[in-house]
């Protein structure tokens, strides 16, 4: 038998079984349900999105742009919020020590001072600590210490607080330069 012919058995076959099953596949089709969802969760949805659009035209009313007046004063306060900055970019190194600037690693906290823990209760995460004594300088900063950042680990989002920051659940340690030594060495594991 060749190719050719069983390509047309084929066929034959696939047309008699349409012909056979036809009407039922048909009729399944049309009763199949519409969605995964419940009337009731999709009016739910529904009057929520609703709700939303309202209130989102309320507090976005079609209008003109701003103003060159209103740019202007946006331009000035945008200006008033430059600060001093300086860029840090990471670089590997395998010998951790109590003091320099680094992401991560070992951390050596001032002498008496407990490992940080969440508002929940669990030891914070180690993020990273900046050396002031290795830092150029930078002006409203002071010129040595170690500032040292936590954030929790039992939080999707690292405790921040969008709605109000000043209550967000992260911790900043200051120490004195030579203020951490070996003997408080810690990592959260092992808390």
């Amino acid at each position: 038998m060749t190719f050719n012919q069983l390509l047309l058995i084929f066929g034959l076959g696939l047309v008699a079984g349409l012909l056979f099953f036809g009407a039922d596949i048909v009729r399944a089709w049309e009763n199949r349900p519409s969605s995964a969802y419940t009337k009731e969760q999709r009016a739910e949805f529904e009057e929520r999105t609703r709700v939303w659009q309202e209130e989102f035209e309320a507090r976005n009313p079609d209008g003109p742009p701003i103003s060159e007046d209103e740019h202007h004063a946006f331009e000035k306060w945008l200006k008033e919020q430059v600060r001093p900055a300086l860029r840090l970019t990471p670089q590997a190194s395998s010998n951790a020590q109590a003091d320099g600037t680094r992401l991560g690693g070992p951390v050596a906290l001032a002498k008496g001072q407990a490992w940080p823990v969440s508002k929940g209760g669990v030891p914070m995460e180690f993020l990273a600590q900046l050396d002031f004594a290795e830092l150029p300088p930078l002006k409203g900063f002071p010129g040595e210490g170690v500032l040292q950042f936590f954030i929790p680990q039992d939080d999707d989002l690292w405790g921040a607080d969008f709605d109000n920051p000043t209550q967000s659940d992260v911790a900043v340690l200051n120490r004195p330069n030579g203020g951490g030594g070996n003997a408080s060495v810690h990592t959260a594991g092992s808390c």
